[in-house]
């Protein structure tokens, strides 16, 4: 979990022993706990704990604070990856509807343009019908 200014309660999920420097903080959760429940759950408290910080050019976390970070979980483990499993799905349909969104904007922007283009090219007149 990154500590410093921008980078502070990052997180990453590690599938191997590393190595860090000071400006991260190494977890381990204990074997009660899914590592994949407790990253959505920093992420949660994210805006919270980042109002924590303190410094005056760069704002940082202590280890302290870090290791004050109090994170609810449910029971048993088979919970804990039920959460996962659906907040994983959330998140797949979040990305899908972005996608989509964004597809939708440019295609608008599109045709905006080819609306402007056919405007100044004048071919997009009126007629004029008496009333």
């Amino acid at each position: 979990m990154g500590m410093y200014d921008t980078a502070a309660l990052k997180m990453s999920i590690l599938d191997r022993d590393a190595t860090f420097n000071q400006a991260v903080a190494g977890m381990w959760p204990v074997k009660e706990a899914d590592p994949r429940f407790l990253l959505y759950a920093v992420r949660y408290v994210h805006p919270e704990v980042l109002n924590l910080r303190r410094g005056v050019r760069q704002k940082n976390l202590s280890l302290a604070k870090i290791k004050a970070i109090t994170i609810r979980i449910p029971e048993t483990v088979k919970e804990q990856q039920s959460a996962v499993e659906h907040i994983a799905k959330a998140r797949a349909e979040a990305k899908r509807l972005k996608t989509i969104d964004t597809q939708k904007l440019a295609n608008l922007d599109e045709l905006k343009q080819s609306l402007l283009q056919k405007a100044f090219n004048g071919q997009l007149t009126t007629k004029e019908v008496a009333v």
